[in-house]
């Protein structure tokens, strides 16, 4: 929707439902368990091996049945086994439920021989896992940051709404617990700062 300034800004209802993170496909830990995800005339502008890179990145990331949509001129190339055709025309394809292959086995994909143990495939692997959730924390921790921000903001707005106004006003919750006065209402109703919690049919008001 158009903002104040004349920009275009992502109306609030949307950025409630959705986490809005960068995402290097190349070089960042993936995300996990998505349903979707729609990478649409990117993979084309990559090199073959960051290509053959990104795709296990993909099948990593999606819940089983989860989704991949690329651009028409792209495909999952070598990696048929990870992903079921849904629509071919579109370029829809929906995650098999087989294991992502790890490092030993990407190269395996290439044709080469790689001698790596089990063990430090195994902790290469885990090392991946902690680090999507540690990408996955951070942008959570930036969503909950924004929000606290506008929070404080909005309660400051009503603190200098409430303070401007010249009527007597008591705000209280369902429990009848005051929550806010204006100055007027203070005056009016007898109200202290240690009446703040305290339910309004306790308070002795001056009218």
């Amino acid at each position: 929707m158009p903002g104040a300034t004349g920009n275009y800004q992502i109306n609030r209802n949307v950025r409630d439902l959705c986490t809005f993170a960068r995402q290097n496909i190349t070089a960042d830990p993936p995300f996990s368990r998505l349903d979707l995800i729609s990478c649409r005339n990117v993979l084309i502008y990559l090199s073959p091996q960051l290509h053959r890179r990104c795709i296990p990145q993909f099948h990593y990331a999606l819940t089983p049945g989860g989704y991949l949509i690329l651009g028409p001129a792209e495909s999952v190339g070598l990696y048929e086994k990870l992903f079921e055709p849904v629509d071919r025309k579109n370029r829809i394809y929906a995650k098999k439920n087989v294991p992502t292959p790890r490092l030993v086995d990407l190269v395996s994909y290439r044709g080469y021989e790689f001698p790596e143990t089990l063990m430090n495939e195994e902790l290469e692997t885990a090392k991946e896992e902690l680090q999507s959730t540690n990408e996955e924390l951070t942008t959570l921790n930036d969503e909950l940051s924004n929000r606290n921000l506008e929070m404080m903001q909005l309660t400051s707005d009503l603190d200098n709404l409430l303070t401007s106004v010249q009527i007597p006003i008591v705000m209280v919750d369902r429990a009848l617990m005051v929550r806010r006065a204006t100055p007027t209402a203070r005056n009016a109703f007898n109200i202290l700062p240690t009446d703040i919690g305290r339910r309004i049919t306790d308070l002795r008001p001056n009218i």
